[in-house]
């Protein structure tokens, strides 16, 4: 019988997670929580490969050594999208060996599973969940969503090595060069080293204490900047007339480029040609374009025969631009 393995559909993971940030970190109580919201579902590995309303779970684990060295490998193995690219992954599908009846659970038990098959004889590993990873940009990508883990091991010299990683390297951080690896390696050591964010504010106003907090907790900002006073000037006065004056975001789109970092996020909200123009721009810049999403609280108060009604919009979240 072929092999049943675990999924989440699309629109009901989209419902609950912004997978469109490709890296979404979690504390593992978090983590835990949020994907005990859904039901363990299982399908032949053949039938989801083609359906992209399925994203398949996959364990992703970054096994440390206690010089601080990251095992790493040449793809081969049964995934022959990834062949030939470098990668600090180890894992594989959850099937429905792993448990059926708790989401977090039968992902767990399936990542030390995979990650002893993988690795013969490793003990003494301590395993640390640290978020999700997802991207939509190649076609392993459309139909699978990483569970990413840290493992330190305390000795790297009881472990064997199956076939697909007998061309392993040990190689320190400061030795890899991320170009050289697949995607998804790449979001998983972002998760890892929790390097410091900034977040630029296209945008008219100031952000809430609320604002800030959730952009530091959940998308790692350290450092919030504003556009210099010219530059908010032209984006706070888009005139409403005639066509889009695109001179003056090319003015700001420049001034990004100058100033930001791949992987940078940029806050964008106000006229709405202008955040479209701008968007796509940024993308280009290899920016993470984002915006603020609220709640609205609606409050009702009757004095004798009148009634007062108040709306106070909260902030929820941020999501990413998808054009």
């Amino acid at each position: 019988m072929e092999e049943q393995i675990l999924y989440i559909d699309r629109k009901e993971l989209e419902g609950l997670v912004d997978i469109y940030l490709e890296k979404i970190p979690y504390s593992e109580e978090d983590l835990k929580n949020t994907l005990n919201q859904f039901k363990p579902k299982f399908v032949s590995r053949s039938l989801a490969e083609k359906d992209v309303s399925k994203k398949q779970i996959i364990s992703y684990c970054i096994v440390v050594n206690e010089k601080d060295q990251v095992l790493t490998y040449s793809r081969k193995g049964n995934e022959k999208r990834l062949h030939g690219l470098l990668s600090i992954g180890i894992g594989g599908h959850i099937n429905n060996g792993d448990g059926e009846n708790d989401f977090y659970d039968s992902v767990y038990k399936g990542t030390i599973r995979e990650l002893e098959e993988e690795l013969p004889g490793i003990t003494n590993y301590q395993l640390t969940p640290l978020g999700l990873i997802n991207e939509e940009k190649s076609s392993v990508g459309h139909v699978h969503t990483g569970f990413v883990c840290l493992v330190k091991i305390k000795n790297d010299n009881s472990i064997q090595y199956s076939e697909e990683l007998s061309n392993y390297q040990w190689l320190s951080l400061e030795d890899i060069s991320l170009e050289h690896f697949e995607y998804w390696s790449q979001l998983a050591l972002e998760l890892l080293l929790k390097r410091p964010k900034k977040l630029y504010m296209l945008f008219s106003h100031t952000l809430t204490e609320l604002q800030k907090k959730d952009a530091q907790e959940y998308l790692g900002v350290k450092e919030f900047l504003y556009l210099p006073k010219n530059l908010q000037e032209a984006w706070s006065n888009i005139r409403p007339t005639g066509s889009l004056d695109t001179d003056c975001l090319l003015g700001i789109i420049s001034w990004l480029s100058s100033q930001c970092a791949k992987g940078d996020y940029v806050l964008i909200q106000g006229d709405f040609g202008a955040v479209v123009y701008t968007v796509s721009a940024v993308e280009k810049l290899g920016l993470i374009p984002i915006y603020a999403t609220t709640q609205r609280q609606t409050t009702e108060v009757q004095v004798n025969d009148s009634v007062t009604k108040t709306q106070v919009f909260k902030h929820e979240t941020f999501r990413r631009y998808r054009l």
